[in-house]
């Protein structure tokens, strides 16, 4: 199984075969994205295939994380447009099986098949970060259901202002397939924006004063 799910990786990973042997066994390059949000930064690490899971070290930002390689056995969904829980049974190298329960408020597509290689990549706290479908060359960055990395940003962690933009994340633009883009989209570039806020106050207090327009407008639509 090790070398059949690292054959699929090392098509999209690396070039060529396993690059070199060692005690534990053959040791393949596997690219790994930094979880960290401030980072980022994908480097290629050393793989024992012997082993399902491994710990790194980020070669730019020095943080620790890990992640866990294995092949799908069952997947599971529930949830809305946008927020989902996902239970997934997958088995590492060594054919044992594990059982992985997250939730992603991203709006992305996580849809492997069974038998397609997942990597699931979590930071030096545990939490998971990360889950990559090897067979569709997709990967996914979860977010937390409360995420609002703008808006916390410029109202500080559990305003009331944030609980009204969540409410219109998932009741109304979870509902519609442009909604859908819209989060995705604030997803990708939100994490930015928040850290280029910090030690702007001028700037976080305009972005503060748009966003008090729009809170303004969907308190009005929630009203009876």
């Amino acid at each position: 199984m090790a070398g059949r799910i690292l054959g699929r990786l090392r098509a999209r990973s690396s070039p060529g075969p396993l690059l070199r042997y060692e005690a534990q066994g053959p040791v393949a390059v596997v690219r790994l994205r930094c979880p960290e949000g401030r980072c980022g930064t994908e480097h290629g690490y050393a793989w024992i295939a012997a082993c399902a899971g491994h710990g790194f070290r980020c070669v730019a930002c020095g943080a620790a994380f890990s992640a866990w390689l294995g092949e799908v056995a069952a997947l599971a969904v529930e949830g809305a447009a946008i927020v989902r829980r996902y239970r997934l049974e997958a088995r590492g190298l060594g054919g044992e099986l594990a059982a992985f329960a997250f939730t992603d408020a991203s709006g992305a597509r996580f849809a492997p098949a069974p038998g397609s290689g997942v990597l699931l990549v979590h930071d030096a706290r545990g939490v998971l970060r990360e889950v990559v479908d090897r067979a569709a060359g997709t990967r996914i960055h979860l977010v937390a259901r409360q995420a609002c990395f703008v808006a916390t940003a410029v109202y500080g962690p559990g305003a009331p202002e944030l609980a009204v933009l969540r409410r219109f994340r998932d009741r109304r633009l979870g509902r519609h397939a442009w909604g859908r883009l819209l989060v995705r989209a604030y997803y990708r570039n939100g994490m930015g924006l928040a850290r280029f806020l910090v030690g702007r106050p001028r700037c976080t207090r305009l972005v503060r004063q748009a966003l008090g327009l729009v809170v303004a407008m969907l308190r009005t639509r929630e009203r009876p």
